[in-house]
């Protein structure tokens, strides 16, 4: 209020009266900075302390450090884009919301309306991009980035009479993941699987150490006649009564979680599924 600005100067109260008045959230924050710095300067009697080497290195890395995150951040928007994985609708959202702007503040002075323009004028491209580069280019064109999608077409239940259903798969540049129904029509069997792929050892070993936490404390040992493979029968209870057993596999980093009607797997079923595993790790 005009209480508090009663030690700055003419043109710094003048300053921060536009942020309120005209300028409103774009106001461009070097003339609020101008008036901080007034402001020291009527408190405390001295000039603004000027940063030193150490802290002016430091300063020069932070600014380092965020240009190197902006590149990654734009990286990865463009392999979205390739995978058409952004949502046209913000990006055009964000065009719209920008031109807006430009009309509801017209005071901003001439520097913040050039960056206002552009930055609507990135949105309108970016939308642009969304909407025609997946379009544009072959499929698959991004698929070597990221990890192979053990068990991608595999049905772990055989017969005329399953159904399959195929969730959208998850991937990015150390993690694909596929997840998958099965069952029988006449509702006897039913498994759901969820298949990781993962390229940075640790991550595997925090995976697999969730899941087997899941397990309980009672089913750590591997299953008797193999390795890497745990099972705990019905230790999952839905909301219907029905119970389910629940299974892990791990072949270095590919690892799989389902689960299964009681008793459905076999030894047999358990075989087919390491065989494809240690085919496509």
């Amino acid at each position: 209020d005009e209480a508090e600005m009663d030690g700055l100067s003419p043109q710094a109260a003048q300053n921060i009266r536009d942020f309120y008045d005209q300028r409103g959230p774009l106001y461009d924050t070097d003339a609020l900075l101008e008036a901080a710095y007034e402001a020291y300067q009527a408190r405390e009697g001295e000039p603004f302390p000027v940063p030193g080497r150490v802290s002016a290195g430091a300063a020069k890395l932070g600014t380092l450090l965020v240009w190197l995150c902006l590149a990654l951040l734009l990286a990865a928007l463009c392999l979205d884009i390739l995978d058409g994985k952004v949502n046209l609708g913000w990006a055009v959202g964000m065009a719209v919301g920008g031109f807006l702007c430009l009309r509801i503040y017209p005071g901003m002075d001439a520097e913040l309306r050039r960056r206002q323009q552009w930055a609507a004028g990135g949105a309108v491209v970016l939308a642009a991009m969304v909407l025609l580069v997946p379009r544009l280019t072959p499929d698959g064109l991004t698929a070597p980035l990221y990890p192979d999608r053990p068990l991608a077409e595999a049905r772990l239940l055989e017969g005329e009479d399953n159904w399959c259903v195929r969730h959208p798969d998850e991937a990015s540049l150390l993690v694909s993941c596929s997840r998958w129904e099965e069952g029988a029509e006449d509702g006897s069997a039913w498994l759901e699987g969820r298949c990781w792929n993962i390229r940075s050892d640790f991550l595997a070993d925090r995976v697999a150490a969730e899941y087997l936490e899941e397990l309980g404390p009672e089913n750590q040992a591997p299953l008797p006649g193999y390795d890497q493979v745990w099972t705990a029968p019905e230790a999952l209870y839905y909301a219907n009564g029905n119970t389910a057993d629940l299974w892990l596999l791990r072949r270095g980093s590919v690892i799989i979680r389902l689960e299964t009607t009681p008793e459905l797997l076999e030894e047999q079923d358990l075989d087919d599924i390491l065989t494809q595993l240690e085919g496509g790790a």
